[in-house]
C-alpha cells in the first residue's frame, strides 16, 4: 500500500486551488489534484503534508495551517497498486504563489471541479464526499 499525504487548499470564498499533475506523474498524469504525495519511510501524514506542501509551493505552512479532514483508500488509476489517502484542508488568502512541481495550479468551485472529467480520483471522491 502507498501512503500519501494531500492538501486541499481553500481560498476564502470556498474555492479549491488544484495543481495540474505532470504529464508524466505515476499516478493521474496530466489531471488536476491536490497538492501532496507519497510519505517517506516513517514519516507521520502530518509531516508528509508540511514536506510536499513546501516542495510544490511557495506557502508558508504554520504549525497549525493545516486541518485533518479524513483518511481513506482506492485503487490507483492504474488499478493495480492501493493507496491511503490521509487529506488535509488549509485555508489560504490568495491563489497568488508559485507552483514547484506539476503544470501549474487551477482555481474552481466544488460544483465546477466535480463537472469536469479530468479531476483524478481521489480529489473527485473528496470533493463529492468530504468536502461538502
Amino acid at each position: 500500500m502507498v501512503a500519501l499525504s494531500v492538501i486541499a487548499l481553500q481560498l476564502p470564498n470556498g474555492s479549491f486551488v488544484l495543481q495540474r499533475r505532470a504529464k508524466g506523474a505515476r499516478f493521474s498524469p496530466g489531471k488536476l489534484g491536490f497538492f501532496g504525495g507519497h510519505a517517506m519511510p516513517g514519516e507521520r501524514p502530518l509531516d508528509t503534508a508540511r514536506r510536499e506542501l513546501q516542495e510544490e509551493t511557495s506557502l508558508e505552512v504554520g504549525e497549525n495551517s493545516l486541518q485533518q479532514i479524513s483518511e481513506f483508500e482506492m485503487k490507483s488509476d492504474a488499478g493495480e497498486e492501493m493507496l491511503r489517502f490521509t487529506i488535509y484542508r488549509m485555508p489560504i488568502k490568495t491563489a497568488d504563489f508559485t507552483v514547484h512541481d506539476g503544470q501549474g495550479a487551477e482555481v474552481y468551485t466544488r460544483k465546477e471541479a466535480l463537472s469536469r472529467a479530468d479531476l483524478t480520483p481521489s480529489v473527485k471522491y473528496a470533493l463529492g464526499k468530504l468536502l461538502a
